[in-house]
């Protein structure tokens, strides 16, 4: 398993983040997909921490 570092959203960073919700909810269609990747990145950066992080491998092949 591979530790996660989690990493503390700033008082710029959440602006910045809520700036471009109010814009995807008004006209999606306006805001560049570049910015759309900011806020999710944003987004998952402002998720409350809990505990200890891994990153655990998928098995996603299907044998029944």
């Amino acid at each position: 398993m591979k530790c996660v570092e989690i990493q503390t959203m700033d008082q710029n960073e959440w602006d910045e983040m809520m700036a471009l919700k109010s814009a995807i909810s008004y006209n999606p269609a306006s805001v560049n997909p570049k910015k759309m990747e900011l806020f999710t990145q944003l987004l998952i950066k402002s998720f409350e921490y809990r505990g200890e992080a891994f990153i655990e491998p998928v098995n996603v092949s299907s044998s029944k």
